[in-house]
């Protein structure tokens, strides 16, 4: 009897033995998982604050020392595009600093311009106000605006014109000088997408960025201009001297 309590007693502390190592090992794998998924989401965090990091980087390079607005826009657009992996991106501009209207600049960033054609085509021939379409409605907000799938949003004009465009989702975000919107920026892709709200407030700050472009561009043209004026009058007044 006495073997057969003590058997029984190594057995049963052997069990508990067991299941107390299989908790510890549960229990560390756990950790260990648990550590390893937040190492992988820092890194991928780290990874897409470095690349906003580089595009900020890229895009103030791009506008300091391309000559040309519109050679700036062109640049920034396949980077912006590059960055976020969407394959149309095309900027409007307001045409002066008085109007209230965005015009296409006709500066684009095509992956597939082929695939894009129909698209172009209707957008270059689109002008938008305030609150119409994209462009308006970033025009009125004065902030990044995104349609998850243009071809079913209400207050997308271009999505009536064509049986099939060619884009489903859409961003848009404004290039700022202060509070006031000089241009706007928009991107699409080929697939429905919900809002990236980590992107749209990269976007924001890059606006910021090439609303400086843009006022740096307009002064430039304002100096031009009055030097065409001044020189205009110097051949008049030499003129009356003559006569």
């Amino acid at each position: 009897i006495l073997t057969i309590w003590t058997i029984a007693i190594l057995c049963i502390l052997q069990y508990v033995n067991s299941e107390k190592m299989r908790a510890v090992r549960d229990e560390l794998e756990l950790s260990v998982h648990q550590r390893t998924s937040e190492l992988n989401k820092s890194n991928t965090e780290l990874e897409k604050e470095s690349a906003s990091v580089q595009l900020h980087k890229d895009i103030a390079i791009a506008a300091n020392e391309t000559k040309g607005l519109k050679v700036t826009l062109k640049l920034c657009l396949e980077k912006i595009c590059t960055h976020a992996d969407w394959p149309v991106g095309h900027a409007y501009l307001l045409p002066d600093q008085t109007s209230s209207w965005l015009e296409p600049a006709k500066v684009w960033y095509l992956e597939d311009p082929s695939r894009f054609d129909i698209f172009r085509k209707i957008s270059e021939a689109t002008p938008f106000g305030p609150g119409m379409g994209l462009p308006g409605r970033v025009l009125v907000s004065r902030k990044p605006e995104w349609i998850i799938d243009v071809t079913k949003d209400t207050n997308f004009p271009r999505a009536q014109l064509a049986e099939n465009i060619g884009v489903k989702a859409g961003f848009g975000f404004p290039l700022l000088i202060g509070k006031q919107v000089v241009g706007v920026m928009e991107f699409f892709s080929t697939k429905a997408t919900e809002p990236d709200r980590d992107m749209m407030k990269v976007m924001a700050e890059v606006g910021i960025q090439l609303g400086r472009t843009v006022e740096r561009h307009w002064a430039e043209a304002d100096i031009q201009n009055s030097n065409e004026r001044l020189r205009k009058l110097y051949q008049r007044l030499e003129m009356i001297r003559e006569e």
